[in-house]
């Protein structure tokens, strides 16, 4: 999900309840946490998007991921009577709900470039061009990743990368078009390596791509919850 404050809260307010107060009421909710595998936030910093080749204009402030074991346990726990009544309204106070942008996504692939993840992340919200399949998308990303990350740069430059593949009709049962048909998640080890490997990818991919629709988010991830390790 990603997230604009509300009008009424500074950046550092938005971060600060972000962490301080929902965090908290999400992993003590009975009627949400006991269904989540995995939560995290992700906190959209500008300082990182100018050391990265991402846009540190972007509209969102905040990159939230939830996983669930499946479609059924996410909807049962988005309907139950405690999340409705203590969580759901925390989350109209800090997120814009009207500019708030959700994929429901199944992960796909994850690559390993180095032993120890680090707490730097870009997000790559990537839709094809008229004309090129999901498939052959995916495919080229996977190629650029072993190209780019562990072949033409230091394999410091990113310390992994997951593929995320958009679940279509799923999304659009939340009454929002899945705008984007892949999510990537980068966690960058090397800024300044990171930003040639890049560069480099970007235009290997650059006739698979609508350019338009696309877009990069450049964040601090805190993992808040983990029931998978």
């Amino acid at each position: 999900m990603c997230g604009r404050r509300t009008a009424h809260l500074t950046k550092p307010a938005f971060y600060n309840h972000l962490l301080t107060v929902h965090a908290s009421l999400v992993i003590n909710s009975s009627g949400l946490a006991p269904y989540l595998k995995r939560y995290v936030q992700n906190h959209v910093r500008e300082d990182i998007a100018e050391a990265l080749p991402v846009n540190p204009h972007c509209p969102w402030d905040s990159v939230i991921e939830l996983w669930w074991p499946d479609i059924n346990a996410m909807q049962t726990s988005l309907n139950e009577p405690e999340y409705l009544a203590n969580v759901r309204p925390d989350e109209g106070y800090f997120t814009d709900r009207e500019r708030l942008l959700i994929q429901l996504a199944r992960e796909h692939q994850t690559f390993e470039f180095a032993p120890q993840r680090g707490d730097v992340k870009c997000f790559d919200f990537l839709a094809p061009r008229q004309g090129v399949s999901v498939d052959e998308l995916l495919s080229a990303v996977g190629a650029t990743t072993q190209a780019c990350y562990a072949d033409i740069a230091q394999p410091v430059a990113i310390n992994a990368r997951t593929l995320n593949l958009t679940l279509q009709d799923e999304t659009a049962a939340l009454g929002q078009p899945a705008q984007h048909a892949l999510v990537v998640e980068t966690w960058v080890g090397d800024t300044h390596a990171y930003q040639v490997a890049r560069r480099e990818e970007m235009q290997r991919l650059e006739g698979l791509l609508d350019a338009q629709a696309c877009f990069s988010v450049a964040a601090m991830e805190f993992p808040i919850l983990d029931r998978t390790r």
